[in-house]
């Protein structure tokens, strides 16, 4: 009897042993990824403070496109990915017909990064982000308000990235 306590007593403890080690890489991990999400965190913000300079006129503008320049259409396309709505042209001037909501989802789509499905991320990146014509600069030139949200989608674009190396180290 003594002897088969033992045994379980040393099955306990291997047991255990195993969990503490799980749960330090765990630790670890959380730590690692709170740690780049930190990093992340002032451009997020300071994307965040360009989106709430989008007035009534700067959304007006943009919905006014009949066919928008090609880069105004993949900006706005990937801000509406993000946001889960429809992304052709139509329908984004219908989701910018109330200026203050749209700003307002912008602002709040920050608490929401973590929960962004990986086929979007995906579809971002493929779509978008790889793609030469997606790039800030000639936004800025060829249409001024477009420049915010472009802006916006490629900082919260760095967070789903992050995101996604992190659920990877997870999953290891």
């Amino acid at each position: 009897e003594q002897r088969i306590a033992t045994e379980k007593e040393q099955l306990v403890t291997t047991q255990k042993d195993q969990v503490d080690e799980k749960a330090r890489k765990a630790k670890a991990i959380a730590d690692e990824a709170e740690a780049e999400l930190d990093i992340l965190k002032p451009e997020l913000n300071a994307a965040m403070n360009e989106v709430r300079q989008l007035d009534k006129n700067s959304i007006f503008e943009i919905k006014m496109f009949i066919s928008p320049p090609k880069l105004v259409a993949l900006v706005m396309e990937s801000v509406m990915l993000l946001l889960d709505e429809k992304t052709d042209w139509n329908s984004i001037k219908i989701t910018l017909g109330d200026s203050g909501a749209f700003v307002e989802r912008l602002i709040s789509f920050g608490e929401k990064i973590m929960q962004v499905p990986e086929a979007t991320i995906r579809k971002l990146r493929s779509n978008y982000l790889s793609n030469p014509e997606f790039d800030p600069d000639p936004c800025t030139l060829r249409c001024y308000p477009v420049s915010y949200t472009h802006l916006r989608a490629h900082e919260t674009s760095l967070h789903l990235v992050c995101r996604l190396l992190l659920e990877k180290k997870k999953k290891k």
